[in-house]
């Protein structure tokens, strides 16, 4: 499995995808996180940077004021990373703690405070995994991740990466990427008008 390109090392005038490697980042409002529908199996933790204490529709505090501020006291955490290479069709889920022993010492010091750890636990972060994906997959990748971000939910903390030129990406939008089941429904976007209307004739 070839590896993803080091997005700083990158000949702009060698590459001939539409969108340069980028990497994209987890960053949800509420310290959700984020199931990728194109990668299966694939869920990033968002970065913490200071929980909000959470609210219900009125406004009014769901959680008691003693824990929201041992929330907010909760040490800065990156969130997961894609390191996408749409070139090549690679992709690559990265944990920024796996390997950083500060920040890992930092969190299970922050439990041990609050009494939910024992001096002997420890967290270590999940180590990096990769995979290659086929173009009409990645080309759906690269708009899922821009709606993300789009929706605040998730930066780009490199690469510049714009709607245009992932349209521009060889192969086809796929309608619906995270299904893992059978279904009667075409496999991309462009095929699903006539479906309906098909479907529609047909009395379904």
């Amino acid at each position: 499995m070839p590896e993803v390109t080091d997005i700083d090392s990158v000949d702009e005038t060698k590459t001939l995808a539409a969108v340069l490697p980028f990497i994209f980042e987890a960053r949800g409002q509420r310290c959700d996180d984020l199931i990728i529908q194109c990668i299966p199996g694939c869920r990033l933790r968002s970065a913490i940077n200071g929980m909000a204490p959470v609210v219900d529709s009125r406004g009014h505090a769901r959680v008691p004021l003693d824990q929201a501020r041992a929330l907010a006291a909760f040490p800065a955490t990156p969130g997961m990373q894609l390191h996408v290479d749409p070139g090549a069709c690679t992709y690559k889920i990265v944990d920024p703690l796996h390997g950083n022993e500060k920040a890992l010492e930092d969190i299970s010091m922050f439990f041990r405070e609050q009494g939910q750890f024992s001096v002997a636990d420890r967290i270590t972060g999940k180590p990096p995994t990769e995979g290659k994906l086929d173009v009409h997959r990645m080309k759906s990748l690269c708009r899922e991740l821009y709606n993300i971000v789009e929706s605040k939910y998730g930066v780009f903390v490199k690469g510049i990466v714009k709607l245009a030129d992932i349209e521009d990406l060889p192969g086809k939008f796929l309608l619906n990427p995270g299904s893992q089941v059978p279904n009667t429904q075409p496999i991309y976007e462009e095929e699903f008008p006539a479906w309906v209307e098909n479907l529609s004739r047909s009395g379904g």
